[in-house]
């Protein structure tokens, strides 16, 4: 009898240290910017405290959730991680480009995107949302980065342009069927 209590306790150690190993997972993706340094931090699940963050020289950015959503999303396992990183945008050697995806976890949606805007004064801008739950098709040209999203079951096809500091939508003409 001794026996089995000792293997019970043992096994129910074991799936404690598991469940903490879960909870306490975290990703960290640093990167040398003209701005400074960017470090990603994410952590999973939200239940438990984790939120995932964007510093920029030891400085808080950006977030998910938001502080003030915490309450509706427990349980979510939101990660942030780096997409792409583009010097130079419109041959300025004085801006550079971070491309973020941001994902819940869940699999209706792959996520959204963020640009975040960086000059070599340390000055930053953290976009808004963009996509619609696809991955993007990125064109980089001479003076911006195109960023294609294809039409995705109910969501409409996107494109949105980053050019001088600036993020914005194109305009998509719907024909109609005649």
């Amino acid at each position: 009898m001794k026996n089995i209590t000792i293997i019970v306790m043992m096994i129910a150690l074991c799936a404690t240290a598991a469940v903490f190993a879960q909870t306490s997972r975290r990703k960290t993706e640093r990167l040398t910017t003209l701005a400074g340094e960017i470090r990603i931090e994410s952590a999973t699940p939200v239940a438990n405290g984790g939120v995932s963050y964007v510093e920029l020289n030891g400085k808080e950015i950006h977030t998910i959730p938001a502080a003030d959503d915490l309450d509706a999303v427990k349980g979510g396992n939101y990660m942030i991680e780096i997409k792409g990183y583009y010097k130079s945008v419109g041959n300025d050697p004085a801006q550079e480009a971070l491309l973020i995806h941001e994902t819940n976890g869940g699999s209706a949606c792959g996520g959204i995107y963020r640009i975040i805007s960086l000059t070599n004064n340390g000055s930053f801008k953290v976009s808004q949302a963009i996509g619609n739950c696809a991955a993007p098709n990125i064109t980089l040209g001479s003076d911006k980065i195109v960023l294609q999203f294809p039409r995705l079951l109910k969501f409409p096809a996107e494109t949105w342009t980053f050019q001088n500091g600036e993020l914005k939508q194109s305009v998509q003409r719907v024909r109609r069927k005649k």
